[in-house]
């Protein structure tokens, strides 16, 4: 590492720190191209609005599995009628183990 120091980037706002690893100390930093970063409050709202599309997707979601659920109960239920149709019929099902050529 050079005596300068590492430089990093902020993944948030894009600023550049140019940081000293041995003595744990910021040497300097750079500004955020495009202009002066949000001030908090902006960044608080846009906090709590991700928040709420976290638990909007997350209800979604909830409710497309409850709903599967109740797909696969009716397609369960379906089968189960038609076996039920076809064993009141004379034939029983064929086997598909039952030798055929013989």
């Amino acid at each position: 590492m050079s005596l300068k120091g590492k430089k990093l980037e902020c993944p948030c706002c894009g600023a550049r720190l140019q940081v000293d690893p041995l003595r744990l100390e910021i040497l300097g930093w750079e500004a955020p191209p495009g202009g002066p970063p949000p001030d908090l409050e902006e960044r608080l709202r846009a906090a709590a609005a991700r928040g709420e599309e976290a638990r909007d997707a997350f209800a979604s979601a909830l409710d497309a599995e409850r709903r599967r659920e109740e797909e696969l109960d009716d397609l369960f239920q379906k089968a189960r009628d038609r076996l039920r149709k076809r064993q009141g019929e004379d034939e029983p099902p064929e086997n598909p183990l039952d030798d055929k050529w013989r």
